[in-house]
């Protein structure tokens, strides 16, 4: 798989639970808080 952008659909969404902070381009932001768009930072560039 090459380096780059993945966006993730209903089925293969990562579990994560109302008030976690994820890391992202301009600092931890809590999940409920994410938009369709907005990019996370994943460990290894990971998907």
């Amino acid at each position: 798989m090459r380096r780059g952008r993945r966006s993730f659909t209903r089925w293969e969404s990562p579990c994560v639970t109302k008030g976690i902070r994820l890391s992202t381009p301009r600092g931890p932001r809590r999940v409920e808080s994410l938009q369709p768009g907005d990019l996370v930072t994943t460990l290894d560039d990971g998907p």
